[in-house]
């Protein structure tokens, strides 16, 4: 009985061991960069007051930070929580895989992946593939957890599918091709009360804090802003608005001449009319923009497929983070960030300005080349592996890698559609294609043992 009691210490000692160093290995680029890394948006979550073009959910995680009094405790959370999912997923989804073994296989896909830099990031961005994840969790393991575990799922679900706009757009169609398929859609009625309390925790909650915050409730994210401005780049909007300003007053009428000065790089976002600066078009309060973005889609359905499309396949391109001026490892030693940090958290101040991220050592140590292969080498192991289980005929498996394929492909496509091809909304969920392989090395050891007991079977019955 001790040598037994032993053995149970010794293994849940190696467990926690092993937990402890995949939160070190997805944590690393925040400890190599001595703080959490940001970016010119992160100003919005922790400025507490300026999310006027933000969904206020994600504000929940540095709201919590404040009262710890570092921003470290947001990208902690974060480990901690990707490293549940991640790992969870794996023992659900593999039906037997060891949690040692799941805890190995998530260290791995955080060694070769992004998946550390999301983490480390100030922002949103995490939880577009991690609420992927969860979700197709959920569905195809929904039999094999218990009631507590369901509601932790969906409510990851939930909260990620509302941080950022885009990721509602992704979240709601495969959830709903998830349902159908598995048909479990019909057994969900018994949870109705536990999502309704979800989303008081989910929604409720994060608004009403936004709201006394001053911030004030938004669901739009910007996307008007960002749809029209798209539109202006691509040379649609102005011929429009100059066939149409005389007979329908639209705001943007207003600003034809600064309209036509700003085409390209986001100019009317950025560079361009002084109502885009003052937040009308961002908040569009009255939904003018979204207006006159249907309609200028209605007019020319085909120039927005053509540029919709090109813009979901150069995201698909962008395989790596980029450390340009204004990239998502750029340095900001100046502006909203460091001015935010500096009034809500005075304890980080010291440890975001000597900050390799603001010193420009980051992004030239920031391994580029390598995540380029490390992504063409996960698409191409996920090729493979999704063959394999169909060569094997693992029925499970094999549907398990489709949807997480296609949850990969339309989220790409979604935001190539619906913003700019920007490269971190690719590495927010392309390093669920790592979780392909991982998969396989964790069925394949199933259906080895599978085929070595079918085989004994049949030695025992001659």
């Amino acid at each position: 009985m001790t040598g037994d009691a032993t053995a149970t210490c010794c293994r849940r000692a190696a467990a926690v061991l092993g937990i402890f160093l995949v939160i070190l290995i997805l944590l690393w680029p925040a400890i190599l960069n001595g703080f959490p890394i940001v970016y010119d948006d992160t100003s919005a979550y922790i400025s507490f007051r300026t999310l006027r073009r933000f969904p206020p959910f994600y504000n929940v995680l540095p709201l919590l930070a404040r009262m710890l009094g570092t921003l470290w405790a947001v990208i902690l959370a974060q480990a901690v929580l990707t490293t549940y999912i991640v790992t969870r997923s794996l023992q659900l989804l593999a039906q037997g895989v060891s949690g040692a073994g799941a805890v190995v296989l998530a260290g791995i896909i955080g060694s070769v992946s992004q998946l550390p830099w999301l983490v480390c990031y100030l922002m949103p961005d995490l939880f577009g593939g991690l609420g992927l994840l969860a979700l197709i969790t959920a569905v195809f393991a929904w039999h094999r957890v218990i009631f507590a575990e369901r509601l932790i799922l969906l409510a990851i679900v939930l909260f990620s599918s509302l941080v950022a706009t885009a990721n509602a757009f992704v979240f709601v169609p495969i959830a709903a091709g998830l349902l159908l398929t598995r048909r479990t859609a019909g057994r969900l009625h018994n949870l109705l009360p536990s999502l309704l309390a979800i989303a008081v925790l989910t929604v409720v909650l994060p608004v009403a804090s936004n709201w006394a915050l001053g911030a004030g409730p938004t669901f739009a994210g910007g996307s008007s802003a960002r749809m029209f401005s798209k539109l202006v780049d691509n040379g649609l909007a102005v011929p429009f608005l100059e066939q149409h300003c005389g007979k329908e007053n639209f705001h943007a009428c207003n600003d034809l001449a600064l309209i036509r000065a700003h085409v390209g790089d986001e100019g009317f976002l950025w560079k361009g009319p002084a109502n885009a600066h003052d937040n009308l078009a961002w908040k569009d309060a009255d939904g003018d923009y979204a207006r006159l973005n249907r309609q200028i889609m209605l007019d020319r359905p085909l120039a927005v497929v053509r540029f919709m499309v090109r813009d979901s396949i150069i995201l698909a391109s962008r395989v790596t983070l980029t450390t340009g001026n204004t990239g998502e490892i750029a340095p900001h030693p100046s502006g909203g960030v460091p001015f935010f940090v500096n009034q809500h958290f005075p304890g980080d101040d010291q440890a975001f300005a000597r900050a390799k991220q603001q010193t420009g050592l980051l992004p030239r140590v920031f391994p580029e080349p390598a995540y380029a292969i490390s992504a063409v080498t996960g698409f191409v192991l996920t090729l493979c592996s999704l063959w394999l289980f169909w060569y094997v005929r693992d029925k499970l498996g094999f549907s398990i890698s489709v949807w997480i394929i296609i949850a990969v492909a339309f989220a790409l496509v979604v935001h190539g559609s619906l913003s700019y091809p920007v490269a971190r909304y690719n590495a927010k969920v392309a390093w669920l294609l790592w979780v392909v392989p991982a998969l396989w090395l964790s069925r394949s050891e199933l259906l080895v043992r599978a085929r070595r007991l079918q085989i004994s079977r049949r030695v025992m019955t001659r």
